[in-house]
């Protein structure tokens, strides 16, 4: 059975967990404010060398993948059984914060420090993993170790990928000591027991209502196309509007639809957005002849992200044939939504309870590394509250009491499904 709450709690330290928090702050913090630490870059590499050498401090055997996941692992009493893992990843956003990923990283090793300090033996060892690169990168694509580890890659496509400055992706994996060729002979994923990754909400439901534990039910759906217009570049002041074939204004046609394509009374969860849009040639005095925008939906339910995409998909063909300019439409992301497993959602909702803790059942609207470990095992995830919401900037943040309560009730989770053993 669990260890007793009142001793789970006496025994986490927010004194240390602050500690680490302002420590791993330091690598890659900005002058501008906030914290850089791109993925698959020398600053990310420095974190996870600092978690490295915490983790050999707290008597971890530390290995690292073929993809560049650092794994620490303490001895269960049945060695041979699948582990149960926690942890998240180091990198961030330009221009971040202190606690997206690093909260999950802390919290685990706090749960580490406690089953050392009070002598705690698990039937199944338990490992923390750091994962590479789960934000989006110079690359283009995101949550690199998780769907890694997940084999959920082609690798064929990945090879073929370059940076702004030509650099193709195994090149660039070589120079941070990530060798191709051994991401290309792994064949099948790692046997886990579960997994539980703890991370801040990045949202404000939890920090709005007071609770202090979000049990997460699952990972929404995100579908992105890329959007190409080809129109005509003309000079701005000798061409009639009739006879434009102006990409830009078609594509502002483009974004709307995006934006009428969500109905809320289906999922009031439901999200369009079209992040980033290139404009050529830009300039002040010429029509725009071509336009490339990335277009994104979100939904936890299946079906409501398929009515999204079928009635954009009819507004693009209407909009061609009123503006008879050339648009083109490439798939770029297809995650399905992703429910978590029952017994870890039960494990985290018996734990918050037990403790005492206030806690909000819901769904992630983010995407996170434990969506691509639930294709191969037993996953949840536990949220903890972020200040007015705010994340992936300098502003965010999460009070180290409250990553102290998602540190205890991780603990109590993971003691709690390896009991099942017992």
């Amino acid at each position: 059975m669990p260890l007793d709450p009142k001793l789970i709690k006496e025994t986490i330290d927010p004194g240390r967990i602050k500690q680490w928090i302002e420590e791993f702050s330091e690598i890659g913090k900005d002058p501008a404010g906030g914290i850089t630490r791109p993925g698959l870059s020398e600053k990310e590499m420095a974190a996870k060398q600092k978690a490295i050498s915490i983790m050999k401090a707290l008597g971890l055997q530390v290995r690292i993948d073929p993809f560049g996941n650092v794994i620490g692992s303490r001895r269960g009493k049945h060695q041979n059984a699948p582990p149960i893992m926690t942890g998240s990843h180091l990198d961030t956003v330009q221009n971040g914060g202190s606690f997206d990923g690093a909260v999950g990283v802390i919290g685990a090793l706090e749960v580490i420090h406690v089953l050392n300090t009070l002598e705690i033996s698990t039937y199944h060892p338990i490992e923390i993993i750091i994962f590479t690169a789960e934000e989006p990168n110079r690359f283009g694509f995101s949550a690199f170790g998780s769907k890694g580890l997940s084999l959920k890659w082609n690798f064929e496509e990945l090879s073929q990928l370059k940076d702004e400055k030509g650099t193709s992706l195994p090149i660039a994996l070589k120079l941070i000591g990530i060798d191709w060729k051994s991401i290309q002979r792994v064949i099948q994923p790692p046997p886990l027991h579960a997994f539980i990754e703890m991370h801040v909400e990045q949202g404000e439901r939890l920090y709005k209502k007071g609770s202090s534990i979000g049990v997460v039910l699952g990972i929404t759906g995100i579908y992105r196309e890329q959007i190409t217009v080809r129109g005509e570049a003309n000079h701005s002041g000798t061409t009639p509007m009739a006879r434009r074939k102006d990409a830009l204004m078609t594509a502002c046609e483009i974004i709307l639809a995006a934006e009428r394509s969500v109905q809320t009374d289906e999922d009031e969860g439901a999200t369009a957005t079209v992040g980033r849009i290139l404009v050529t040639p830009n300039q002040v005095n010429i029509i725009p002849g071509e336009v490339v925008a990335t277009v994104e939906f979100r939904s936890t339910l299946p079906k409501t992200l398929e009515k999204m995409k079928i009635r954009f998909k009819e507004a693009l063909s209407e909009i061609h044939r009123s503006r008879k300019v050339e648009i083109m439409a490439d798939e770029v992301l297809a995650q399905p939504p992703k429910r978590f497993s029952e017994k870890v959602i039960c494990s985290i909702e018996e734990g918050a309870h037990t403790l005492g803790f206030p806690a909000l059942d819901l769904f992630s609207m983010a995407g996170h590394d434990a969506s691509h470990l639930a294709f191969i095992t037993d996953a949840g995830m536990i949220f903890i509250p972020s200040k007015g919401g705010l994340s992936h900037c300098p502003q965010e943040w999460t009070d180290h009491e409250d990553i102290a309560k998602g540190a205890a009730v991780l603990l109590y989770s993971i003691l709690n499904i390896d009991g099942e053993e017992r």
